[in-house]
């Protein structure tokens, strides 16, 4: 059931997969699906772009700008405010 080609061992693809559906679905369905739960989705497939580019040893830098981008776009979500510190203090990955 494992195999070297899986979309899963792939994160930083997978997740910019997402987005694009996301951008997408966005375009296609405009009004069907509220701009908050747009931006929910965005910003939770962003933090984890972020914790997949430390695991892609792509650095801090990298991460912390798609942890903020989440910020930007869903200043609530909580998950990208605990990502920023985890990255500040190298807990993350």
């Amino acid at each position: 059931r494992i195999w070297p080609g899986q979309m899963s061992h792939k994160m930083l693809k997978r997740t910019d997969c997402i987005l694009r559906i996301l951008d997408k679905f966005e375009r296609d369905h405009a009004g069907l699906v509220s701009a908050e739960t747009l931006g929910r989705a965005r910003s939770s497939t962003l933090v984890n772009r972020g914790f997949a580019r430390i695991s892609a040893r792509q650095g801090r830098f990298a991460a912390m700008r798609d942890m903020v981008h989440a910020i930007y776009i869903d200043p609530q979500y909580v998950p990208a405010w605990k990502g920023v510190v985890k990255v500040i203090l190298g807990r993350a990955g």
